[in-house]
């Protein structure tokens, strides 16, 4: 039997900024179905690694692949996975609703399950009764909420979750990850220890791979 395609693939990963490096051979491999979470002190370099990962950075060294495929190598790689960042990056002028259609567009969600995508995405983040507000009246927490909730509208197969405890209002750092929320592969970015004090002992630097491992609903 053919082995799955790993959902994230990372071999020697390095990133400088001049002389700086702020990656240094970065190896480790996400299954499908698998919560990987990546811990580390402030200026570690977990963020970095999030966005060579995704494609806004070329790495110094290394490759990154997702789902098989080169990161950043396509739009149509793009569309398939969801990042929610640690500043969570709103249109401040438009409501919570609104910025989520402006990303459904960007998914190409539309027809008629566009409305009940949308609010499937709302009511998961617990933002349902703050559709109509503007993003600018949201506290930090909520605003944590909405960009999950943006992350999602694309239904993707990969799911980058950078910072998702910050904030008073956001969510708890011994949350459980939901299955109905989670994709294909889901990684996590924290300087926080995950899970409260019951889950896996970590050390700076280091990552924990959580059994509660989901897959996304067949189509």
């Amino acid at each position: 039997m053919a082995r799955a395609v790993p959902a994230i693939e990372a071999v020697g990963l390095s990133k400088r900024f001049g002389e700086a490096t702020a990656v240094q051979q970065l190896s480790f491999t996400v299954q499908p179905g698998e919560v990987f979470g990546f811990l580390g002190p402030n200026g570690a370099g977990k963020t970095t690694t999030v966005r060579m990962l995704i494609g806004l950075l070329a790495p110094s060294e290394g490759t990154a692949r997702l789902l098989g495929e080169t990161a950043g190598a396509s739009d149509d790689l793009r569309r398939r996975i969801g990042v929610m960042t640690e500043t969570p990056g709103l249109y401040e002028s438009l409501t919570v609703e609104e910025n989520l259609a402006y990303f459904a567009d960007l998914h190409s969600v539309t027809g008629p399950h566009r409305r009940a995508r949308l609010d499937a995405c709302l009511e998961r983040a617990g933002l349902s009764d703050r559709r109509d507000d503007r993003a600018d009246a949201l506290s930090k927490g909520l605003k944590q909420r909405a960009a999950l909730a943006r992350a999602l509208v694309g239904d993707p197969e990969i799911l980058f979750l950078d910072e998702p405890t910050a904030g008073p209002g956001g969510f708890r750092r011994g949350a459980k990850v939901d299955r109905k929320v989670a994709p294909v592969g889901g990684y996590r970015v924290s300087h926080h220890p995950p899970f409260g004090g019951g889950g896996p002992r970590l050390r700076p630097g280091g990552h924990y791979q959580h059994p509660s491992a989901y897959h996304r609903p067949p189509r």
